[in-house]
């Protein structure tokens, strides 16, 4: 769902474990309405243990939001129009202190250019460990939706049930060819990171869905699904360490040509690459129309991924294996693992 103040406002929902106290606390603060000068970020954490809820923040002059602390909590955020990346993870310039312990939760960022021409959504770079986005979405960045490019000696960043898409190109339709505009980029070639990313979903992004970008780590991919990616949904040339479990690849619209670079691990041969035209999976298999879709949340503030639910009939149900590194409960699973990012309930 495209978030403005008024949905930010209706859909300011307290976090789960705390949902009755927080529902009287927290409210929504439009943070940033006016543009700022080059350079200046919408607001920079350089602190531990903030919790910033409901911001939202368009305008800012570089980043909307930079952390460069550790232990801090962005939530239901709406971060956009924006002339740098959505929210940085990084150390602030001149510091080699890197940032650890963040989570990014039920955020959205989107519509952001940099003034060279390209910003992401949602960035990482030179991190230390423990930073996680969960439930966030990033699109019509001119961009990347998600960037975790980093050094060698930068720590594992996992992304977990969020959604990049149409990503390259700007609402009012601005395409710039000056960045790589991948939905989830996850590393750097010769920056062996093992980044983890689950349960999320990459579609009609204007390079790829999922790319490793050449990091040969031992990155974690496992029920993700991605479709109609211009250039291909998952691209990992240079990463044969990266291991693979449970994902799914489909072309609606123009598979002809296309194939999915993957040579690392296909544990339990659980996942569907498309390659020589097919990936043993399609349309049918999945409930609804595979498309632009309107993506809500619920109560607790979590996506709801009901447009991409798998249909009663198809034989990727039970298909799957456990996957050996987990961000979440495996209780998630019922039985053995569906394969894609949403399992069957």
């Amino acid at each position: 769902m495209y978030v403005t103040e008024r949905d930010v406002d209706r859909e300011a929902h307290p976090e789960r474990v705390h949902r009755a106290r927080r529902a009287q606390q927290d409210r929504p603060v439009d943070a940033v309405t006016t543009e700022q000068p080059a350079g200046a970020a919408g607001l920079q954490i350089e602190g531990s243990y903030w919790r910033v809820v409901g911001l939202i923040f368009r305008g800012a002059g570089a980043s909307a939001i930079h952390i460069a602390g550790d232990h801090n909590l962005v939530e239901r955020s709406a971060v956009y129009a924006n002339r740098g990346t959505g929210v940085t993870i990084a150390p602030v310039a001149g510091s080699t202190d890197p940032p650890s312990d963040n989570l990014i939760l039920n955020c959205e960022s989107f519509d952001n250019r940099a003034q060279s021409g390209d910003a992401d959504g949602f960035a990482a770079k030179s991190v230390g460990s423990g930073n996680t986005f969960r439930g966030c979405v990033a699109h019509h960045n001119l961009d990347d939706g998600w960037d975790v490019e980093a050094n060698a000696e930068a720590g594992a960043v996992t992304i977990d049930q969020c959604v990049a898409h149409t990503n390259g190109v700007l609402l009012d339709g601005t395409h710039s060819d000056a960045g790589s505009r991948d939905g989830f980029r996850l590393g750097s070639a010769g920056a062996g990171v093992g980044h983890v990313v689950t349960r999320s979903i990459a579609y009609y992004n204007d390079t790829h869905g999922f790319t490793s970008n050449g990091n040969p780590g031992a990155l974690h991919v496992s029920n993700n699904f991605a479709f109609d990616n211009t250039e291909g949904n998952f691209a990992f040339g240079g990463s044969p360490a990266a291991v693979f479990a449970n994902n799914v690849s489909v072309w609606v619209h123009a598979g002809a040509g296309k194939a999915d670079v993957v040579p690392g691990k296909n544990s339990g041969g659980s996942n569907r690459f498309w390659a020589d035209g097919s990936s043993g999976a399609g349309p049918s298999d999945f409930a609804n129309v595979l498309r632009l879709p309107r993506l809500l949340r619920d109560a607790a503030g979590d996506l709801q991924f009901e447009p991409f639910s798998l249909a009663d009939t198809s034989p990727l149900i039970d298909a799957g294996v456990v996957p050996d590194m987990l961000p979440f409960d495996a209780a998630y699973y019922r039985g053995k693992p569906d394969l894609g990012a949403v399992e069957l309930r």
